[in-house]
C-alpha cells in the first residue's frame, strides 16, 4: 500500500521525480528496501526516484548502493558526532564512498555549509517559514 500511494504521485502533472524521505534503522532497512522495489516497478521509466540518506548510509555504512534509485540526498545537518568529520570532508571535496550519494547535498538553513560543489544539486531544507532573507542566506552560500 505504501508503495502504491508513493508511485502513484507520478500521476500528477508535471512530476518528473519523486523523493522517500524515511531514515531507516537497521531493523526498518529490510522493509524500507522492499518499498523501494515496489515503487520502482510501479514508476514510469519517465518518473526519477530520490531518496533523503543519512550521510552515514553514503560512507561507512553503505547499504543503499544497490538500490534501484537515481539518487541519494545526503543529509548534512543534525548528524551524530561524526558530522563534524563528515562536514570537513565535504567541505575538502572529497566523495562519498556510496555512487548514488555523489550527485547531490541535502543542507538546513539552520546549519549552513560552505564550500560545496557548485556541480552538484543543493536540496535546502528549513525548520521554520521561508522568508526572502532565508532565500538569499542559501543563495549566498552558492556564489
Amino acid at each position: 500500500e505504501v508503495a502504491a500511494a508513493i508511485a502513484e504521485m507520478a500521476r500528477l502533472p508535471n512530476v518528473s521525480s519523486i523523493q522517500i524521505d524515511f531514515d531507516a534503522t537497521r531493523s526498518e532497512r529490510t522493509f524500507y528496501h522492499e518499498v523501494i522495489l515496489a515503487v520502482c516497478r510501479r514508476l514510469p521509466a519517465s518518473v526519477a526516484l530520490s531518496i533523503t540518506a543519512l550521510a552515514s548510509w553514503c560512507s561507512d555504512d553503505d547499504w543503499i548502493s544497490d538500490l534501484p534509485i537515481d539518487e541519494a540526498v545526503p543529509m548534512l545537518f543534525r548528524m551524530g558526532p561524526d558530522g563534524r568529520q563528515i562536514r570537513n570532508r565535504v567541505a575538502s571535496g572529497e566523495e562519498f564512498s556510496a555512487p548514488p550519494c555523489r550527485r547531490s547535498y541535502g543542507i538546513s538553513t539552520d546549519e549552513p555549509l560552505r564550500n560545496l560543489s557548485a556541480a552538484k544539486r543543493l536540496y535546502v531544507f528549513n525548520p521554520d517559514a521561508w522568508t526572502e532573507s532565508s532565500v538569499r542566506a542559501i543563495t549566498d552560500l552558492r556564489k
